[in-house]
């Protein structure tokens, strides 16, 4: 379950090591690039704040 407002806790993977292919990897790298889902908004943030 997502609880809102908690960064930790939230979701886990439950795919064994082994199923992940280099294929695989590569066309998930490619979704998360397209949907901007690599983009984390909290590193984004650290950043700011550190300037």
């Amino acid at each position: 379950m997502n609880t809102p407002a908690v960064a930790e806790g939230n979701w886990n993977w439950r795919a064994p090591e082994h199923c992940w292919t280099e294929e695989l990897t590569e066309r998930l790298a490619a979704l998360a690039e397209v949907t901007d889902r690599d983009n984390d908004p909290l590193e984004k943030q650290g950043a700011e704040s550190r300037e």
